[in-house]
């Protein structure tokens, strides 16, 4: 099996997933150490932060259905704790 390298990335104010190409069946996995987001199987979704300061792991796991190819990012972000919660 030959897997294409596809961009699939996190924009941490969007929480956004980048879509494949056409005619792709692709499931998403959203994924933190910390935090909870609103629809976690879906191509976009909402994060919310937990009340805790500290650094915290956001991962998207894309999967193309088809083939079995997965892409995954990370991206590490810190909750100010002079922020109100």
């Amino acid at each position: 099996m030959r897997c294409e390298s596809r961009f699939y990335g996190i924009a941490v104010d969007e929480v956004d997933g980048a879509l494949g190409g056409a005619g792709d069946t692709l499931s998403y996995a959203w994924t933190s150490t910390a935090g909870t987001f609103d629809a976690p199987s879906s191509p976009t979704t909402s994060w919310t932060a937990p009340t805790t300061p500290g650094p915290v792991t956001l991962t998207l796991t894309v999967t193309d259905v088809l083939n079995g190819c997965t892409a995954t990012d990370t991206v590490q972000v810190t909750r100010d704790p002079a922020l109100p919660e």
